[in-house]
């Protein structure tokens, strides 16, 4: 009887140490996300801006948002620049507003880079003439 006890909480303990070693990584990657706003040159608003949210995962993120055209004449585009501390991980990725408002969602970063990236450069440009505002990093929290 102690045996057969002994053997079912054996059984139940390996079980859960299993489960636990399967579901860890998978609530590790589950996303959080963080919001960002950045501004074009100048006045606020005037030449532009992005808006939306960063869902962070595992080693790479995604991008979801809206960049809009400012009062100037001109297309407003909105460039993303993944990092792992300060070395530029992959390439960077742009999305370019010539009427109005574009929405886009994008994955960045490298999903074969261990350690993965942990903040995002955001920058807002007028073109033509690339006139930009403030870099923007946000970071992985």
């Amino acid at each position: 009887m102690h045996r057969a006890r002994f053997l079912r909480r054996t059984a139940i303990g390996a079980a859960v140490a299993t489960l636990a070693t399967v579901l860890a990584p998978v609530a590790a990657q589950a996303a959080e996300a963080t919001p960002f706003i950045a501004f074009g040159y100048g006045e606020l608003y005037q030449n532009g801006f992005s808006e939306g949210s960063i869902s962070w995962s595992n080693r790479t993120a995604y991008v979801g948002g809206d960049v809009h055209e400012g009062v100037i004449d001109g297309d407003v585009a909105v460039y993303f620049e993944a990092f792992t501390n300060d070395t530029k991980v992959g390439p960077t990725e742009h999305r370019t507003a010539t009427t109005g408002s574009l929405h886009f969602g994008f994955t960045i970063g490298d999903p074969d880079k261990p350690g993965g990236i942990n903040n995002i450069r955001v920058t807002v440009c007028g073109e033509p003439g690339h006139y930009c505002g403030p870099r923007r990093r946000f970071n992985k929290p």
